[in-house]
Order: structure tokens, then sequence, then C-alpha cells
């Protein structure tokens, strides 16, 4: 039996349209929306383990207040949190498991088995505090998180903060190549125009 070839093509386009809907979806929602871009890097130096080479966050989350934000969209060890409210944000948590064979572990705080809030000095920590305003993307800067995960003895965590041009570029440049159609790609190329007379403070 011959299938109708018209139909064929309509469900070809639909499923086209779908993907590229979604591939593309990453958008603001009006001109008043605003996006917080957040670098999170994990290092372990883990003996035994099985989980040693994709070293990566499973979640990073800001404060504004006493509300914990997800964010809401991931590519490597890029962090973007969209369409979010004017207002000031900090860094909130860093959520990592570490599986060691047939069981679980984590790196954490006293306060929970499974996320740091991490060690960062308090004039780091000062930095990452933004005031976000509407129409706008912001750079919260580049969190690197060693993990000691010693056979014996307590978890040693170490965390340091870069935010200067040279990473703020590094990361519109990763967005424009992995995003290039985005609706946040233009303001994001304007921000690269203008950071050449900014000082980040």
């Amino acid at each position: 039996m011959n299938s109708n070839p018209s139909y064929k093509h309509y469900l070809l386009y639909l499923l086209l349209g779908a993907f590229f809907v979604g591939c593309y979806s990453f958008n603001p929602k009006s001109a008043q929306s605003s996006m917080i871009i957040l670098s999170a890097i994990l290092e372990k130096d883990e003996p035994i383990i099985n989980e040693f080479w994709d070293a990566k966050f499973d979640n990073v989350t800001l404060r504004k207040g006493d509300v914990s934000i997800s964010y809401s969209q991931k590519s490597d060890h890029y962090f973007y949190f969209s369409n979010l409210t004017p207002g000031q944000y900090e860094l909130g948590e860093l959520i990592h498991l570490i599986q060691k064979g047939n069981g679980g572990n984590a790196f954490a705080s006293t306060k929970s088995l499974s996320s740091i809030k991490p060690p960062l000095t308090r004039e780091d920590r000062m930095l990452t505090y933004v005031n976000l305003e509407p129409g706008s993307v912001v750079f919260m800067g580049e969190v690197y998180v060693k993990a000691d995960l010693k056979l014996k003895g307590d978890i040693e965590i170490k965390a340091k903060l870069n935010k200067d041009i040279s990473a703020e570029k590094r990361a519109i440049d990763y967005f424009l190549k992995n995003f290039p159609r985005s609706g946040w790609a233009e303001l994001l190329k304007e921000r690269k125009k203008n950071l050449s007379t900014i000082t980040i403070q």
C-alpha cells in the first residue's frame, strides 16, 4: 500500500518545526526580560571513583531574598537563569552527587548532603551580588570549586571567583557560538561591544 506523499511531507514539516522550536525556544519573553549567566567549574580529586572524568554540577541556584531559583538552561559549565524579574540576586548553592561503588555519597555543607555553599571569601561573595535591571543580561562570574575527597578525614573544598572582562567575554563568545539564534544573542553582542569601556566592580 502506498502512503499519501502529501501526508508524509506534512509530517516531515511538523517534525522539523518542532525540532527548531525546541532548539530556539531559549528566548526572552518580552523586552523587559532579563538573564543572569554563571560559570560553575568543578574539579574533583577523588580516590577510587567511577565518576571522575565528567565532573559537573547537577544543579546551581541563585537567591533573591529568601527565594531559591534554579537555572533554566545549561550548557557545559555555563548556567543560564532567564526571564528573571528585576532585583538583587546572589549565588545560592552548587549541587553535585559523587557516586562511589554501588552506593552514593556527596560533598556538602553540614546542612545538606547534596549541596555546598562554596567557601568563597567575603570579597568574592560580594562580587556575586548583582542588581538586575529590566531588559539586561548580567554575568555573575566564574566560580571554580575544587573538592579533595580523602580516603580518611574530612572532605576539603576550596573555591574562588573570577569576575573579570576576559571571563565575561568567554561566556559571551560561548553563548553566541552555541545559541546564535537565541533572542538573547543581540543583547550579548551589544554587551560585548561595550566591555572594553566597562570596569567590572
